[in-house]
Formats: C-alpha cells, structure tokens, sequence
C-alpha cells in the first residue's frame, strides 16, 4: 500500500466522520430534513470544487465518459437506500451495517479483477459477517427489518461505484486539478439525481411507506437561513474533500483495501460526537456499548485482513 493512498484514505474517513456528527447536529439543534441538508451538501460542494478547480480547460470528457456517468447513478442507488434505511433504524446503527461494502467489495474485485484474499483474510471477513449478523438481529424485526435489505442495496451500489472509479480514464494518475473536476462533477451529477429520484418516489409512495423525501419537511428546512449556512460548509469542507479523497484513494490502493480502512469510520464519528457533546454542541445520547464493541471488532478485522495482505 501506498503512503500517500493510506493518508488519503484517513483523511477521508475523518471527513466522512466530522460529515455525519455535523449533519445530526444540524437535525437535532435546527430540526433539517436529512435529505434536503444531503442534497444541498452535494450541490454546494460539487460546485465549489468545479470552481476553484478552474473553468478554463474544463476537462470535458468529465462528463462526456459513461463511466462518470455510471459513479453518478449508483451513488444516488446508494444514497437513496442509506437514506431510506434511516427510516427503519438509527443513524448509528446504519453507519455500522454500512461496514457490509468491505466483504462485498472483496467480493466484488475478486469476480471483477481475480484479486483474490487468503485464508487469514476470509477469517478476518468471517468476522465482519459474524459482527454484522450481530447488529443486525439486535434491529427490531431483525433480518426482517427493511433496512438490511436498503443497506444491502446501498452497499452493493457503492462497491459498483468505487470500482467503476478505480479504472476511470481521469482517475488514472490524474493531478489535482482533473481529480477535483472528476469529482465536482459526480457530486452535481449526484445532487440533480437525488432531487428527481427522491421527488418523484416520494410522490408516488404508497401510504404508509416512510418517504424517502418529505416535501413539506424539505419546504421549511429550505426556508431557514441558517440552513444555507451550515450545508454548503459542510459540503464544501467534508463531504467534497471527503469524495476527492476517496477517489484518489480508490486509485492507489484499490477497492477493498481502502473499504477495509473505512471500517475506521464508526469509530472516528463516535468518538468526535462524544467530543461534541462534551462541548455541548450536540445533546447528550445514549452510548450503545455493545456497539462500540462490534465497531471495535471489525476495525481489529479489517487490520487483520490488510496485515493478511
């Protein structure tokens, strides 16, 4: 593994962490619609980085190649079913099952690309699985709950995504420049999906069905001002480096390696939300011990897996 990938991928998971605390604080201190603060988070950042990246030589091909195109839609797959997930379990609950990408994308590059993982890995991945069957019948409803099967969609989509970023043309040895173009780009390309997707389902839910979107919870998150002040900055100072991270870690080190360091992430948000409440920038909430105890599990797994490599 790379350095420079390694500390790609820890900047990334430290922005995808101060993302997560900060956007719940925005919906416990202003009660925001989750989904309208995601959708102004990608906008605004995605626009930040296609501005300071330089509209002089716009690399085109950003958005001519398919594949930017293929990132695009099944990140708004993923963010839609995470997002609807939500709906059936919390947030901390969600972000731990979301560790499911790691076994699924060693999964995935070992079809795609024959990167296979040896006997100590698949112990250290049984390990994941067994801490993940754990969490999951500690839901209500259990397995039967519907946000296994939304987190299932989700994580299979991220994984289609990031290996769909591993091989494309921009993110092949690409400078800052082109990689914060490629990533703009997606992030726009995103937003604008989100918005019609999630409207469209939204209108056309069932009764009974948890929105995807609440068109009037969306109305008055987007009539407080202070909303246009804490999404935009978190979009641009998270949620976009944390993308741009990503990608230029996805390329050095590969799919599953860095979907292993991400296993970093529950712990890096729990962690930096004690410290908020501490300073009392969010209320207090209740600690789930065991969890922490299978977010700590699947960390040493996913070390164990790497030091398998």
């Amino acid at each position: 593994m790379t350095l420079i990938g390694v500390a790609a991928s820890l900047v990334a998971v430290l922005c995808w962490a101060v993302m997560s605390v900060s956007t719940r604080g925005q919906i416990a201190a202003r009660g925001h619609d989750a989904a309208t603060l995601t959708l102004v988070q990608l906008a605004a950042g995605g626009v930040f980085l296609l501005v300071v990246s330089g509209a002089r030589g716009f690399e085109r091909a950003a958005i001519r190649l398919p594949a930017t195109w293929v990132i695009g839609l099944f990140r708004v797959i993923s963010a839609t079913a995470f997002t609807a997930a939500l709906g059936y379990a919390g947030a901390g609950k969600v972000t731990l099952l979301s560790v499911l990408n790691v076994p699924l994308g060693a999964l995935g590059v070992w079809l795609l690309f024959g990167r296979g993982v040896t006997a100590l890995g698949l112990a250290g991945h049984g390990v994941i699985l067994a801490c993940l069957a754990g969490l999951a019948m500690n839901l209500d409803g259990g397995f039967g709950n519907p946000a296994v099967l939304c987190l299932m969609i989700s994580e299979s989509s991220v994984i289609v995504a990031s290996v769909v970023s591993e091989r494309h043309p921009l993110n092949q040895g690409a400078g800052v420049r082109l990689r914060a173009q490629l990533t703009g780009t997606i992030m726009v390309i995103v937003a604008l999906g989100f918005l019609a997707l999630w409207t469209v389902v939204s209108l056309a839910a069932p009764a009974g069905m948890v929105p995807l979107l609440d068109l009037a919870a969306a109305r008055a998150s987007l009539a407080d001002p202070w909303l246009w002040v804490m999404a935009p900055a978190i979009g641009i100072l998270a949620r976009g480096p944390a993308m741009y991270c990503a990608l230029h870690a996805i390329r050095a080190l590969g799919t599953e390696r860095y979907m292993l360091i991400l296993t970093g992430m529950p712990i890096a948000s729990l962690a930096l939300e004690q410290g908020a409440v501490a300073a009392g920038l969010l209320p207090p909430t209740p600690t789930d011990w065991r969890d922490l105890a299978f977010a700590l599990t699947m960390a040493a797994a996913a070390a164990l897996v790497i030091r398998a490599r």
